[in-house]
């Protein structure tokens, strides 16, 4: 999502062949984040749109799934707005090319 400036100020992936749990194995593996808010495993219904909340060079992200059924995982910034880290994070979601391979990276190691 970019504003009228042309700056980045959040954005969307789509959630078909990965899970959350596989939003923070990507999360996970972009240097200098620390991770303050992980996915609960088997909640159901999720408690929280926000399931995912880090901090890179010391802005803090959020991740959710808004509605908690929806067909994207929205990444923005917290507060909302633009911050020039969020297109290094956005690169580093990029970089994942394949989403299964993410997804599927801990079954291989076996």
């Amino acid at each position: 999502m970019i504003n009228d400036e042309g700056e980045i100020h959040g954005f969307e992936i789509g959630n078909l062949l990965v899970t959350r749990k596989g939003v923070l194995r990507i999360v996970e593996r972009i240097p200098e984040v620390t991770v303050t808010l992980k996915p609960k495993l088997f909640a159901r219904p999720p408690q929280h749109d926000v399931f995912c909340q880090f901090q890179y060079q010391g802005q803090e992200f959020e991740i959710e799934e808004p509605w908690g059924d929806n067909s994207r995982y929205l990444i923005s910034a917290v507060p909302p707005g633009p911050c020039p880290q969020m297109e290094f994070i956005e690169r580093a979601f990029a970089e994942a090319r394949s989403w299964r391979n993410i997804t599927n990276k801990s079954k291989r190691k076996r």
